[in-house]
């Protein structure tokens, strides 16, 4: 569940980190479009705006729910944007989908009145979130919604506690301390309700989405090993003055795909997560 791009140069790593997810998350995708759909009933659904669109992820899963409407991709990378492309037309959604490289900290980009705007794992990144929120509520049509998701904790693929001898027990607590306050992509943002009704957007709801893909879904399974792997060597890639020396040692042994303790030998791995939504309205 790693952050989206909203300035700066793409990072093949999360790049593929943003690919995984999807895959991962599709179910989740869909439960979440599919909410946000029935709050915005009233309006049009013309236009669609996803802001810090990644590799594309939000971008697909609100152009198919949205069947009707053009989705303008915005980010800072144009190498993600390329990939939004790529997967527009490999998933036949070409024709309805645009891109759009801008940088959210230098301005809002030239994009039609919005019926939907839909900025995930993105505006705790931005320089100055208050800003970029009033220039949202002001590119919403009236009646239009602004949706804001984020991580409400780290994502955990490790048990509570390993085999007996594999570290000290705790360690999936310890990797998300260092995730929050490590940079490695974890969450770090406020509660951004009052935020939005701070930009003068109205009917202001929250929900949170528990993250536990059916391990029946052969997507999501074939997707959990490369995933968890990934985010793990992030952690400690990026985290790794956070950990002691213990914890470093158990999560090379993890990443050790020849080693005793690799990780497609842990019993119960699998993502647990949760996202939560902070959504308003632009006054009629």
């Amino acid at each position: 569940m790693p952050h989206h791009h909203a300035h700066g140069t793409a990072d093949p790593s999360l790049a593929a980190m943003l690919d995984l997810d999807a895959r991962i998350l599709h179910a989740h995708q869909l439960e979440l479009t599919t909410w946000i759909r029935r709050l915005s009933r009233d309006a049009a659904g013309r236009v669609v705006v996803d802001l810090g669109a990644g590799t594309g992820t939000g971008t697909v899963a609100l152009a198919r729910r949205f069947g009707r409407a053009e989705v303008h991709a915005v980010d800072a990378s144009e190498a993600m944007l390329a990939r939004v492309a790529e997967r527009a037309v490999v998933d036949g959604l070409a024709d309805r989908i645009r891109t759009v490289h801008a940088d959210l900290d230098a301005g809002w980009p030239a994009l039609p009145p919005a019926d939907l705007i839909w900025a995930s794992l993105v505006l705790h990144e931005v320089a100055d979130p208050a800003r970029l929120l009033r220039r949202a509520h002001d590119g919403l049509v009236p009646g239009g919604i602004l949706a804001v998701v984020e991580m409400a904790g780290p994502p955990r693929f490790l048990p509570d506690d390993l085999a007996p001898g594999l570290g000290r027990p705790g360690l999936a607590d310890r990797l998300d301390d260092a995730v929050t306050h490590g940079g490695t992509g974890g969450p770090s943002h406020p509660d951004w309700a009052p935020w939005l009704r701070d930009a003068g957007l109205v009917d202001v709801v929250t929900r949170t989405f528990p993250i536990e893909p059916d391990p029946a879904d052969p997507v999501a399974a074939a997707a959990t090993l490369p995933y968890a792997r990934a985010w793990l060597t992030r952690v400690r890639d990026r985290s790794a003055d956070r950990l002691d020396a213990d914890d470093r040692a158990v999560l090379d042994a993890l990443l050790d795909d020849d080693g005793p303790h690799a990780l497609a030998r842990i019993p119960g791995l699998g993502l647990r997560g949760t996202r939560t939504a902070y959504v308003g309205r632009r006054q009629r």
